[in-house]
């Protein structure tokens, strides 16, 4: 029998644009987190902001539409990804912008980016929905420079390099990342889909939504020379060595998946767990050189209207040698990207900008009113 045609629901498609948006964060902040039952690493922390990058208005080129991504070059350069201007900026350490990367399908342009990560050899990897394209870029004297520009042949949505090779997932391809060959083409895949006994009698239904659950996001860990996956809406997260052999894998506790229904007229609706919310991996970062630090967005329904209502942000701190969980946070922000002491917040609320900060890594008195503030993301609707 010919399936119905699939479409999302209004709802659903609010729920994907704010599972991208982040929290309100002031200055110089200080987090404490809650700590799990696990034998815990504290996620206690204090940051100096270094700069501020984005207005609400009256600089144009500081006017983002939706931040939903950045990292730090090799160089020092905070470089941000906006999904609806659209392009891939970049600001020095100070916040002074430096250069944005120009709008089209050709050769170092963007038209629809959906991820950025860095290079060993410094540059910035940046994949375009648009053209299916991964690009090679670099800042030099104010101008973007193309290294060189790979048709991937499909529409990516999370990569990271390891080793001179880059890994990446695909839209609607499951939990599965991909070696990607000089030619677009995947080298070599891994990571089979975890389990959903839910959406196993659903037919053609359920593979799609399946898919949308457990949709990657990578990250590179260059120490141990594993690449980590984390599923979009799923408890698993697992390594692999750079063959594809696995490394460890796990199911977080209180992560919730969102789940799927069809109507009569074909039309996706996501559901929530009315009690839990659906949790949406956002971020996933070096939290030194022996942990992870995945960051989860969770939703309730109930929003206005008829869509999903923030809940906060979901800290994990993961061993990155054992995957078990060491730490947990319901108190800090969204970290985009971080390189050494150095950090970048994004969110995009009340406007979207994002914050170069640098952590203190030796505990230090407590700052004074005027200088540090206690920050519960939880409680920001994006």
């Amino acid at each position: 029998m010919m399936q119905p045609p699939v479409r999302l629901s209004s709802s659903l498609r609010r729920l994907c644009r704010a599972s991208l948006a982040a929290v309100s964060l002031g200055g110089c902040l200080a987090c404490s987190g809650e700590e799990s039952t696990a034998p815990s690493v504290p996620l206690v922390w204090s940051v100096d902001t270094l700069a501020i990058v984005g207005v609400a208005e009256g600089d144009s080129m500081q006017e983002f539409g939706q931040l939903i991504a950045a990292e730090l070059s090799a160089t020092g350069d905070a470089v941000l990804l906006d999904l609806r201007r659209p392009g891939v900026f970049w600001f020095d350490s100070t916040g002074r912008f430096r250069t944005v990367t120009t709008v089209g399908r050709g050769p170092g342009e963007v038209l629809q980016p959906r991820a950025i990560a860095t290079s060993s050899a410094g540059a910035v990897l940046v994949l375009d929905a648009a053209s299916a394209r991964l690009s090679f870029l670099r800042e030099s004297a104010g101008r973007v420079v193309l290294d060189s520009s790979i048709n991937t042949l499909r529409a990516p949505t999370s990569l990271c390099e390891l080793a001179g090779r880059v890994y990446a997932g695909f839209l609607l391809d499951g939990m599965v990342a991909h070696v990607i060959g000089a030619d677009g083409r995947p080298l070599r895949s891994f990571g089979p889909e975890p389990l959903l006994p839910q959406l196993d009698a659903a037919g053609d239904f359920g593979v799609l939504a399946r898919r949308q659950i457990v949709e990657p996001r990578l990250f590179c860990d260059s120490l141990r020379r594993q690449v980590v996956l984390a599923g979009r809406s799923h408890p698993a997260v697992r390594a692999y060595d750079s063959l594809g052999h696995e490394m460890w894998s796990v199911e977080l506790a209180d992560v919730h998946s969102i789940t799927f229904q069809q109507t009569e007229a074909g039309v996706i609706e996501g559901v929530f767990d009315p009690l839990n919310g659906a949790s949406f991996v956002r971020s996933m970062i070096a939290w030194g050189p022996q942990h992870l630090l995945v960051q989860y967005i969770r939703s309730f329904p109930g929003g206005p209207p008829d869509g999903a209502e923030f809940g906060g942000i979901d800290s994990r701190l993961l061993d990155l040698t054992t995957g078990a969980e060491v730490g947990r946070s319901s108190g800090l922000p969204l970290i985009a990207a971080t390189r050494g002491d150095r950090l970048v917040v994004i969110e995009n609320v009340p406007f979207p900008r994002a914050l170069i900060v640098r952590r203190r890594l030796a505990p230090e008195p407590e700052a004074s009113p005027d200088t540090s503030e206690v920050h519960s993301a939880n409680r920001q609707a994006p």
